[in-house]
């Protein structure tokens, strides 16, 4: 026997339907919603990475056209220097490179927050600061400083 379905509960049936489409839809919208604001979080910290980044490339420019020998480390001298213009350039390059993949080793913080990938960054600068530590000790002042002959 088929029993037929009265006016009230048709309308009631459509009430439902719509209400869990307009439920739905909600929860829809509030997961796109906090996925935006979680991607805008992101591109603020690269942002701010990607300054510090051409913060190092602008001292580098600054020291290409720096007629005085531009010091390495903070706080101290230079020691006298043979030629000031190729070691300005060395030191230059040195800064734009580090710098350039200062910002390479940023990306990772697209991810998001909690991602793993930020160990990435975050163990690519102290390498990549070593690195140009030894390489300023190990090759540019130990080719551009003056020798003294006692």
């Amino acid at each position: 026997m088929v029993r037929s379905v009265t006016g009230m509960e048709r309308l009631l049936n459509l009430i439902c339907i719509a209400y869990k489409r307009d439920y739905v839809n909600k929860k829809h919208y509030e997961r796109i919603s906090e996925r935006k604001n979680k991607m805008d979080e992101m591109w603020i910290g690269f942002t701010a990475w990607g300054v510090a980044g051409i913060l190092m490339i602008g001292i580098g420019i600054w020291a290409l056209f720096s007629k005085k020998p531009v010091n390495f480390w903070a706080n101290t001298s230079v020691s006298e220097i043979n030629n000031p213009k190729q070691y300005n350039y060395a030191v230059a390059k040195l800064f734009c490179l580090y710098g350039i993949i200062f910002i390479i080793l940023g990306i990772p913080l697209l991810a998001g927050q909690n991602s793993a990938w930020i160990l990435l960054s975050v163990i690519g600068v102290m390498i990549e600061s070593i690195m140009a530590m030894i390489i300023y000790v190990l090759v540019i002042e130990k080719k551009y400083k003056k020798k003294h002959r006692f």
